[in-house]
């Protein structure tokens, strides 16, 4: 397919002819291969096996035991302390310093 540039400035400005003009084009050789060739590389995957299910089964206990490890192990205490967005203290903000004592 080729775009004639001298004409893009028309064929922005009118898409339904633009369209209509690539739909009438016939379509490029190679797409009619693409089917098989799609096909044969998906056939070809599908022989691979680079992981069978024992390894898939092996993974899923592994992850498994690192969830109920992490879960029975105790941890720490995090002490959560309040942050201002802007990094001032909450005695200085605005609202704070227009209160009328």
């Amino acid at each position: 397919m080729r775009i004639n540039w001298q004409e893009m400035e028309f064929a922005m400005t009118d898409l339904d002819t633009l369209l209509a003009r690539l739909r009438d084009q016939p379509a490029p050789g190679d797409l009619a291969a693409i089917d098989a060739a799609v096909l044969d590389e998906l056939s070809r995957r599908k022989a691979m096996h680079p992981i069978g299910p024992g390894a898939m089964s092996i993974a899923a206990a592994c992850a498994m035991a690192v969830g109920i490890v992490s879960t029975v192990l105790p941890s720490r205490p995090v002490d959560a302390s309040t942050l201002s967005p802007f990094g001032m203290s909450p005695a200085l903000t605005p609202s704070s310093l227009l209160d009328a004592h």
